[in-house]
């Protein structure tokens, strides 16, 4: 049974809606849905296993013994299998763990060993020394940080000397306005309104019910000698990738570092001012706060929904467009100290509002191959008191609530109050603010105008 409460408002009375349903009881059920979305992606990615995706940013993916966690869900399912001598597999749905299974004889990789578990299962390996543990594709389906603080913690401790831990598609949190934002935009045509958008956007926002993390949380990660928050490539099939980043942690310091000795912010001629210092041939530079073409477009479009101006989508689009071509491409200052001779990595660690990246050239000696120098070690940006994380089982408690449970209330009132008592606005709120003494402070109750997308309008007339 929900708490309701309906205080009085110049346009009539606002009811405010606290579900009342056990949080470890939704919890559990956003972990067996899991196991439909797994059994969707197998179904959707049947027949896409390929060979390993060994290129310069992957290179760490490539092992002789590796565990993989979800392996049915993955991008391409058996990569990791490809070229290893030992591979276990582990995934929380049985008709993924078939397909795998199915693929993995057509392929003859007699080698590949699978079981049924969650990814915390994890917990199972520790001391078996193997080189990588990856898990590829379902982290923003985790129920909430502390289940993916615990699975990398288990991963790590699964991993022998030199070993590494690959967690991918970690959606990012201070993204999470932007990337919605290039969802609604995405695809409508030019003449939409924006009033439509804004409503579509605050609506998608209120609805959001995937694991949002932000990348400084995995500053001084317990068991790991150094933590990497690499940005997810722009070009990926996945339309999140843009606002989602991939964790690579190293169990001890077998993988060389070097501290970047110079950090250039970001301005107008900070691109010309590095390949002069490149050409110099020094020996590590570093780039800050690099605005990304792709991110930095999305995170325009969301601050105009934001203003609610009512800028159509073509609009947007034109707007979005602007802000990218005077952002960078990543691929551009890749190639910048590829011409050099410098590696060119790119973090999310400094946890930048806009999406902004970070980047570090390091200078490769005559015999080195390109990706093998040692890898830079990025500044971690602070937290503060900032939330690390959302709720996603709080939040689609909370969406289910507007669902279903406010429709409910509607047609409660309609049939058993009369038409001036029945609430014009209704908002599902995660508590009611409380004064010292206990009781309700209804001078804290959110405003209908400033909880936008949460509140729901009954549109029976009054």
């Amino acid at each position: 049974m929900p708490n309701t409460m309906f205080p009085q408002t110049g346009a009539g009375l606002v009811a405010y809606v606290v579900p009342e349903v056990a949080p470890d009881d939704h919890r559990r059920a956003v972990r067996h849905g899991y196991t439909a979305i797994a059994d969707k992606i197998t179904a959707d990615s049947r027949g896409r296993e390929s060979g390993t995706d060994c290129d310069e940013r992957n290179s760490h993916l490539v092992a002789k013994s590796v565990l993989e966690l979800a392996c049915g869900s993955g991008r391409e399912r058996l990569a990791r299998a490809i070229g290893a001598e030992h591979y276990f597999g582990l995934d929380l749905s049985f008709v993924a763990l078939s397909d795998v299974g199915a693929a993995a004889r057509r392929g003859g990789l007699g080698h590949v060993e699978l079981t049924l578990g969650d990814t915390i299962d994890a917990e199972l390996f520790e001391g078996d020394d193997f080189e990588l543990v990856v898990c590829d594709s379902p982290v923003h389906r985790f129920p909430d940080a502390e289940y993916l603080r615990r699975a990398l913690t288990a991963a790590l401790a699964a991993t022998g000397p030199g070993g590494r831990v690959h967690f991918g598609g970690i959606r990012d949190l201070p993204l999470v306005r932007a990337m919605h934002a290039a969802s609604v935009v995405s695809g409508a045509p030019d003449d939409v309104a924006g009033s439509i958008l804004e409503e579509r956007w605050r609506r998608q926002l209120s609805e959001q019910d995937e694991l949002l993390v932000d990348a400084r949380w995995f500053r001084d990660f317990p068991g790991a000698a150094h933590v990497e928050v690499r940005p997810r490539p722009a070009d990926s099939r996945e339309s999140a990738a843009p606002f989602s980043f991939d964790v690579v942690a190293w169990r001890d310091g077998t993988r060389r570092t070097v501290e970047v000795p110079t950090w250039l912010h970001w301005s107008v001629d900070a691109r010309d001012r590095a390949a002069a210092m490149l050409a110099d041939r020094v020996e590590a530079l570093g780039l800050r706060r690099v605005p990304r073409a792709g991110v930095a477009g999305a995170v325009k479009i969301a601050r105009v929904l934001e203003s609610r101006t009512g800028t159509p989508a073509g609009e947007l689009r034109m707007l979005a467009a602007e802000v990218d071509a005077a952002a960078v491409r990543p691929e551009h200052l890749a190639a910048l100290g590829a011409r050099y001779g410098y590696d060119c990595r790119f973090s999310r660690a400094g946890g930048w509002p806009d999406g902004e990246l970070d980047v570090a050239f390091v200078r490769r000696s005559d015999d080195q191959a390109p990706g093998s120098a040692p890898l830079p070690r990025f500044p971690f940006g602070e937290l503060g008191d900032r939330a690390p994380a959302n709720d996603p089982v709080h939040h689609s408690l909370l969406a289910e609530a507007r669902a279903w449970l406010v429709p409910e209330l509607r047609r409660h009132a309609a049939k058993a109050l009369p038409a001036h008592q029945r609430p014009l606005v209704h908002h599902v709120v995660a508590e009611l603010p409380r004064t010292e003494h206990g009781a309700v402070d209804l001078a804290m109750l959110p405003a209908p105008d400033e909880t936008p997308g949460l509140g729901l309008l009954d549109r029976t007339a009054i």
